[in-house]
């Protein structure tokens, strides 16, 4: 890998890092949300200075090429998240529907309350 681009792609990642965590604390993104993107940010630059492992645990595991390693990696880091987001909303929406039983039931209780 040619020293530009292990420079271009260490940069892009100090900026992604520096833009999520700058999102953390704004409140626009929540740490637990962000702690896979701080991961990815910190893995990949780490990588770019150090891509020796890459080639090697590509070769071992048996792919000609190492970018073909990092798509199918970067593939199911992607599922990953996909996943934790979809069990976040999933949590959401079944704390919503509690919630929209536990309001509906005090309403019902208030307008008893009034008719009496």
């Amino acid at each position: 890998m040619p020293l530009e681009l292990r420079i271009a792609v260490g940069i892009i990642c100090v900026i992604f890092l520096l833009y999520t965590l700058y999102q953390v604390k704004l409140h626009r993104l929540m740490l637990r949300f962000s702690l896979l993107w701080i991961a990815l940010s910190i893995v990949i630059f780490a990588l770019a200075i150090f891509p020796q492992p890459i080639f090697a645990l590509s070769s071992a595991l048996g792919f000609d090429t190492a970018s073909n390693f990092i798509f199918l990696t970067g593939f199911f880091f992607v599922l990953l998240i996909s996943l934790s987001h979809a069990r976040a909303i999933s949590r959401e929406t079944e704390k919503t529907k509690c919630l929209t039983q536990q309001v509906a039931l005090l309403e019902k209780r208030l307008e008893d309350m009034s008719k009496r």
